[in-house]
């Protein structure tokens, strides 16, 4: 299984996924693997995704969300 290195540890890529939100009401869902597409086979993900991730807010990570089950670990990337 292939595996990101994170300040928290190791984070293991596969059997998860990302969650980007771009504005009211619209959010963005990719496997955790998306980061394996990008790098090793230069998969481009769509424009509106890409400027989502650009206009994170890290805040966002704290806030309760309707799309994110309130177990669901939640991770910064800086």
């Amino acid at each position: 299984m292939l595996s990101v290195d994170h300040p928290t540890g190791a984070l293991l890529l596969g059997h998860t996924e990302i969650r980007v939100p771009s504005g009211r009401g619209v959010i963005f869902a990719a496997p955790s693997l998306i980061w394996h597409y990008v790098t090793a086979h230069f998969y481009r993900p769509p424009a509106e995704f890409i400027e989502a991730v650009k206009q994170y807010d890290h805040g966002w990570t704290t806030e309760p969300s309707p799309w994110i089950p309130h177990h669901a670990q939640r991770i910064r990337f800086d």
